[in-house]
Parts: C-alpha cells; sequence; structure tokens
C-alpha cells in the first residue's frame, strides 16, 4: 500500500478542508477506522463499492472491474467502519472540517451519502472531468494543485452562510463535547428546533450527535497521544460521566473496550486513526 497526505495549501481553503489522502493498494488490505466530525469524499479508479449496514459494524467492501471513475460521500458513522480493499485500487479522499462540505455546494447530504455516486451530483456537470484530470498526474502535489482549483472555483459560487453552526461546532470541540445543546442554542439566540435544522443543513448530523461523536474523538485522541496517565484519565479529561459510561460508548464506536483499542490502534502522522485487520 501507498498512502500519501497532504496538507491544505489555499488560505481560503483550510478553514473547510482538513486534508487530502491518496492512496494506491496493489492487493488486499483490510482495516476499522470509527466514527469521526467530518465528511470524506472518496474518487475512485476502476473500482466497484459496495456499502451494507450491520448490527454492530458498518462496511465497505472496494474490488477491482468498475466503471473508469466513481464517487463516494462516507461519513456520520455511528458504528465502526470496516474496509476490505481486494485488488488493485487508487483512491484520492478529501477529508473536511465540520460543515466544511456545505461551503461548496447546496445539495442535502442524505441525497448522496454512502451512495454509488457523489461528485456530479454534489458539485454538478462542472465536476465531471476532474477525475481524469486527477489520475492523469502521479504526484500528490499536482492532484493538491488541480483539486484546490476545483474546489476555489465552487467555493466562489456559493453564498456565505453567517457562521453560526461553524461557531457552535468550534465550541463543542475546544470543550471537547463538555456542554450541552441547551446551552448553545441560548447562546446563539436559537430555538432548539432551529439549532438542530441548522445543523442538519450545514453538517448533516444533529447537534447531539455531533456532540457525542467530539466527545469520542476526543477520547481517541487521549488514547492515541498516551498523554494521560491512564485510561480512566482519559474518559474524566473527555467529559464521560463515568468509566462505565465511558467504556459502553467506546465499544459502541469501535466494537472494542479502549484497554484493548489502545494496544491495537495505529496513527497515519497523527492524522488518521485505525485498525489494520
Amino acid at each position: 500500500m501507498k498512502m500519501a497526505i497532504r496538507s491544505v495549501e489555499h488560505h481560503l481553503l483550510r478553514d473547510h478542508i482538513q486534508y487530502y489522502v491518496f492512496t494506491e493498494y496493489a492487493g488486499s488490505f483490510a482495516y476499522r477506522t470509527f466514527p469521526n466530525t467530518n465528511l470524506c469524499l472518496a474518487l475512485y479508479r476502476q473500482n466497484r463499492i459496495e456499502y451494507s449496514e450491520g448490527a454492530k459494524a458498518n462496511s465497505c467492501v472496494i474490488t477491482g472491474g468498475g466503471p473508469a471513475y466513481g464517487s463516494a460521500l462516507w461519513g456520520w458513522h455511528r458504528k465502526p467502519f470496516e474496509v476490505k480493499v481486494e485488488g488493485p485500487s487508487e483512491q484520492v479522499c478529501i477529508v473536511f472540517h465540520p460543515g466544511g462540505l456545505r461551503k461548496f455546494t447546496t445539495v442535502p447530504f442524505t441525497e448522496v451519502l454512502k451512495g454509488q455516486e457523489a461528485l456530479e451530483p454534489l458539485f454538478g456537470p462542472q465536476a465531471r472531468f476532474l477525475p481524469e484530470q486527477l489520475f492523469g498526474v502521479e504526484r500528490p502535489e499536482d492532484k493538491v494543485a488541480l483539486l484546490e482549483s476545483f474546489l476555489l472555483g465552487q467555493l466562489a459560487r456559493r453564498r456565505q452562510e453567517d457562521g453560526a453552526v461553524d461557531w457552535a461546532a468550534r465550541q463543542m470541540i475546544q470543550r471537547r463535547g463538555g456542554l450541552r445543546v441547551e446551552e448553545l442554542a441560548r447562546a446563539l439566540q436559537f430555538n432548539p428546533s432551529t439549532l438542530y435544522r441548522r445543523f442538519m443543513n450545514d453538517i448533516g448530523q444533529p447537534p447531539k450527535e455531533f456532540l457525542s461523536t467530539v466527545q469520542f474523538r476526543a477520547a481517541l485522541a487521549g488514547i492515541s497521544a498516551r498523554r494521560a496517565a491512564t485510561l480512566t484519565q482519559v474518559g474524566y479529561e473527555a467529559e464521560y460521566f463515568d468509566q462505565s459510561h465511558f467504556i459502553k460508548s467506546f465499544r459502541k464506536m469501535t466494537g472494542l473496550s479502549p484497554a484493548m483499542l489502545q494496544k491495537r490502534m495505529s496513527t497515519v502522522e497523527g492524522r488518521i486513526s485505525w485498525v489494520v485487520e
């Protein structure tokens, strides 16, 4: 497997996009990732994507023999996300900040999330030739330049919102989930139904689910960095009610206890946390 993670170059895009990932798989590879606060737009070359939801995990199988180019929008898993690559695969992924994708498109996310095709439904016919351009160059730096040229064009077409949901999401992340949705609604002078509607439109997830995912990711970062003396301290710093709540949440979102996850998890450049199966 070859993987390259690249930072966002253009300053106008940095508030909306976390990073880009370029991968090539020559053979079989399997991994498990976990619920996150972002959305990921993935572009594929000559692959078939089969997505399914199970009782304990969601899964995606990537095989060869597909169309010349394809795309999918991933995110908002409430369970582990298990990926199996069977055969050659090449991917380009754009990982957005919470609410970041909304700055480039007005299309409701539910219309394309986990579907068979996402690129043109999100961005229109002007996106049709982007995959051919991206997979036609080898260097990650050239792929970044192509992506950012396209995304800046999309950004210029969008009317920017008032920033209320962006502010609320930042507050949740800064507090590691340690606040209540009602507090945010009062601070924004929104009623709860307005905050819910705005989160669904701008981010794609209800505020309470977003908050619980933020809390989980804060604990996951603590486990990954091993900055706390004990796992109990990790749960405490992430604002879980008690150790039982911490362990139950982790089992739901990872399929593993915090202790087992700590033994098996690895990170790529401090950005991608996964368990390689």
